[in-house]
């Protein structure tokens, strides 16, 4: 709301209750101040109870002032008979990738990266977990069945489902909010099965390892989904987290998927460009299946 308050301090309880998000005092005598070529104060109070529209706020603050400070020693210089002074530099802005700076265009396709992890690891973080709490883990290892085998029964369901929520997730997007692929759709496929494959195997592990669904449940948002919303560039920039975080956020299978979509949706990039994420999913999944197949075979596979 915009409302106009004779006293400066009637500013805190428009704040306090959220009925405004900044503040501008102006002092008494600023236009004649202004006028006689004095120093003309004025302050500016942000709401920083939220960082984001604080700090934009705060961008066009500093912007405005500045170039307001820049037009009136044009005006003074010019006054003084100087000859008109142009500004040396001109910023010529361009946008690319985003040009409409739509927050959708790049929520869309973190929110794919979400739906597939929730799929792939809290679901199958239950499925062998179930088998150890049912009693029929030992008829399953009295099978002529190899690890390798039983990881694969156990995956490929939820590797279709879980791909078919990608279709549904990537038309919805194209249909509801006007998000498009810009660069190969097969290469999302590629990228979404490839992510996919790790999730799987990181739920399978997690449900190997506990033998206990309620567990596994547990293990698998904490480990998992939790870590794929708040720390893989998708709620908050990864450059703005602690170096610790940062470290953390190299190890979240997420990280990389996010970026390969947001090269596949913003960028139009093709493999050349995303060969490095590309690579590290693989040796993610490389690595979590090898952990998965030698605990079964401890179990006795």
């Amino acid at each position: 709301m915009i409302a106009h308050l004779r006293d400066s301090n009637a500013i805190a309880g428009y704040l306090d209750r959220s009925r405004a998000r900044m503040g501008m005092v102006i002092p008494a005598g600023w236009t004649r101040d202004m006028r006689s070529d004095r120093e003309t104060p004025v302050q500016f109070i942000l709401d920083g109870s939220d960082p984001n529209y604080a700090g934009i706020s705060r961008g066009y603050v500093t912007a405005f002032v500045e170039e307001y400070n820049r037009r009136q020693l044009q005006s003074f210089l010019n006054r003084k008979g100087l000859r008109e002074i142009k500004a040396p530099v001109e910023g010529a802005i361009r946008v690319w990738f985003n040009e409409d700076l739509e927050s959708r265009v790049f929520i869309v396709p973190g929110i794919i990266a979400i739906i597939i992890m929730i799929v792939g690891a809290l679901l199958t973080s239950l499925v062998i977990a179930k088998e150890y709490e049912n009693g029929t883990m030992e008829t399953i290892r009295s099978l002529p069945l190899r690890s390798e085998e039983f990881l694969l029964g156990k995956a490929i369901p939820y590797f279709f489902i879980a791909m078919m929520d990608v279709f549904i997730a990537v038309f919805m997007g194209q249909i509801l909010f006007g998000v498009v692929v810009k660069a190969s759709f097969w290469l999302l496929v590629l990228a979404s099965g490839l992510y996919l494959a790790v999730a799987l195997s990181l739920g399978l592990l997690i449900s190997t390892a506990t033998k206990s669904q309620l567990v596994a449940n547990q293990m698998a948002i904490l480990i998992t989904y939790l870590p794929s919303l708040l720390l893989s560039d998708f709620v908050f920039p990864v450059s703005n987290m602690p170096k610790v975080l940062q470290l953390v956020s190299y190890m979240i299978p997420a990280t990389y998927f996010i970026d390969i979509l947001n090269g596949l949706y913003l960028r139009n990039v093709g493999m050349h460009y995303l060969l490095s994420p590309f690579l590290v999913l693989v040796a993610m999944f490389v690595f979590l299946a090898g952990l998965n197949i030698m605990l079964l075979k401890k179990e006795g596979f």
